[in-house]
């Protein structure tokens, strides 16, 4: 966490690009279990289930780094989520959040010399590779307590408060010329369950 002091506002803002990024994540997961339980079979350049399963992960810890990123610009979620849900999951976020805190740095690294960008040196890129796949233990552990945070806050949603209204508002605030119909698709798109 970075201890932003958001505005509600910008907690939301930031909560819906959140929500962006982890259908993404979903979508890609599905792929990488549809490679794994043999419905797609990848054939190129010779590789088969096990590389496309692993291209795959990578791209999945990428996305997952960007989910509690710790630049300026870029989201981190648990600060958003300690704004926006209510004050009895703000113990819980937290926890998950020192649980995962010590990964941060193998996984941003993996993220930003393997995963998203790439190091240009060879010896460099398999290190980190090396590295991060020997710590490949702590990381899933990492990812699962975040997943099982991340799956009952999706559920508890509309516990946030005003959520739709939020959402109509930051969506007429962010798109002011966008019609009626097509600001009524971003809000379905948003709203789970």
């Amino acid at each position: 966490m970075r201890n932003r002091n958001l505005t509600q506002d910008e907690a939301f803002e930031e909560y819906l690009v959140y929500q962006i990024r982890l259908f993404e994540y979903m979508q890609m997961f599905q792929i990488e279990l549809d490679i794994l339980e043999e419905r797609y079979q990848p054939k190129v350049l010779g590789h088969g289930r096990a590389e496309f399963a692993t291209t795959v992960r990578n791209y999945l810890t990428g996305i997952f780094a960007s989910l509690m990123d710790k630049q300026g610009k870029a989201l981190n979620v648990f600060d958003v989520w300690v704004q926006l849900y209510p004050d009895g999951r703000k113990a819980e976020i937290v926890r998950v959040w020192k649980a995962i805190e010590p990964t941060v740095t193998t996984i941003t690294e993996f993220r930003n010399n393997v995963a998203f960008h790439t190091n240009k040196s060879l010896v460099e890129y398999l290190k980190i590779r090396g590295d991060f796949y020997e710590k490949r233990g702590e990381v899933v552990k990492a990812m699962q307590e975040f997943w099982g945070l991340a799956a009952t806050l999706m559920k508890a949603q509309r516990t946030i408060q005003d959520f739709e209204t939020r959402l109509d508002r930051t969506l007429k605030r962010s798109f002011p010329n966008e019609s009626p119909e097509k600001l009524k698709c971003l809000k379905e798109y948003f709203v789970i369950g």
